[in-house]
């Protein structure tokens, strides 16, 4: 039984237990830039009355928008990067930050893109407070102070980090 329905989500009630169901398929980025660095982006979140760090990402417009297309156009939307045909975003698989309660996955992606597609004054300054690239190493200390701290992101840059542990990022 559905209990409240927005244009937005769902929540359904089944078996005594209560469950969240987004309209559309959620999707995240890793932006990697030079095979060094990370691109962050610094989004204001009204509810927690801050500002946070995070990776782009967001919601398929429609159910006919692809993974694949929801997760370049968010990247290209909130990072203003200029996205090439040599650039392929890659898949690193679903997240569920709420097992017991969300129905569906975050879909995690990441890109490797070259420090020249960076365009500082292109992005969403509705939504996205600012850009930065950062190492491996101060994301980690981002982390620790409680800068960097939305569970999805952190998945995600772990899921990348142990699949590429051979990778010049990472120094284990």
């Amino acid at each position: 039984m559905i209990v409240h329905k927005n244009p937005f989500f769902k929540i359904k009630f089944i078996n005594d237990y209560y469950l969240f169901h987004p309209k559309n398929k959620q999707v995240i980025v890793l932006p990697i830039i030079d095979n060094s660095k990370i691109l962050i982006i610094k989004v204001r979140r009204k509810h927690l009355k801050k500002n946070m760090y995070e990776f782009p990402s967001g919601s398929a417009l429609s159910e006919k928008e692809s993974i694949y297309a929801s997760a370049k156009r968010e990247l290209i939307e909130e990072t203003g990067i200029r996205y090439e045909k040599k650039n392929k975003i890659k898949k690193l698989g679903n997240i569920y930050q709420m097992a017991d309660r969300l129905t569906r996955p975050v879909y995690g992606f990441y890109i490797n893109l070259n420090k020249n597609q960076l365009n500082y004054q292109d992005y969403d300054r509705k939504e996205i407070k600012s850009l930065r690239l950062v190492s491996v190493n101060q994301l980690v200390k981002l982390i620790l102070k409680g800068e960097f701290n939305a569970a999805v992101p952190i998945a995600l840059l772990f899921k990348y980090l142990f699949k590429l542990k051979k990778s010049r990022l990472v120094g284990f």
